[in-house]
């Protein structure tokens, strides 16, 4: 009766997607419960988009992160791309057409 997502701040597919599910949702069952948790999120934008969703913020302090990445030699980016396999994406993309054939 209760579903928690973690950081929505980050926006990917799959966390708009489920969002988009999770509003429809909610309109059909009053019971249950949305909790959506992010240090750094858009109050104003999730709130107004879940209808004006009760706000309930916990003080904290943010802390200073610092992304570091290892470079990857140019001789090595092309081996490395050439190990990504597509066909099993391709599959599933096939699949989808075949059920759900254009208009």
């Amino acid at each position: 009766q209760v579903v928690i997502v973690d950081e929505v701040h980050e926006r990917h597919l799959h966390c708009d997607l489920l969002l988009g599910v999770l509003r429809t949702l909610l309109k059909q069952r009053p019971d249950l419960r949305l909790i959506l948790m992010s240090a750094t999120i858009n109050i104003k934008l999730f709130s107004e988009y879940f209808n004006s969703a009760p706000v309930l913020q916990v003080p904290g302090r943010l802390f200073p992160i610092q992304v570091i990445y290892k470079p990857i030699p140019p001789e090595e980016q092309a081996s490395r791309s050439e190990k990504l396999d597509p066909r099993p994406y391709l599959r599933i993309l096939q699949g989808i057409d075949q059920r759900y054939p254009p208009e």
